[in-house]
C-alpha cells in the first residue's frame, strides 16, 4: 500500500489557491505527465487540463 503524502487538489485549492495552481504546475514540469499528476493530487486528468490551460493562457496575457 502507497502513502500518498501530497492533500488533495480540493483540499489544497480551499486552503490557498494560488499554492494548488503553482504546485500543481510544478509537478507537472517535474513529471511531463498529466495523468501522473492527477494521481497525486487524487482528480481527474481533465482537471488537471483545464488548470494547465488556464496558467498557460494567463502567462501569455503577461508576455
Amino acid at each position: 500500500m502507497t502513502v500518498n503524502i501530497y492533500p488533495t487538489y480540493y483540499e489544497l485549492c480551499k486552503s490557498a489557491p494560488l499554492l494548488a495552481r503553482k504546485a500543481i504546475i510544478k509537478a507537472y514540469e517535474e513529471t511531463g505527465n498529466i495523468s501522473e499528476v492527477a494521481r497525486l493530487y487524487r482528480t481527474t486528468s481533465q482537471t488537471m487540463r483545464k488548470l494547465l490551460r488556464r496558467a498557460i493562457h494567463s502567462l501569455q496575457a503577461y508576455k
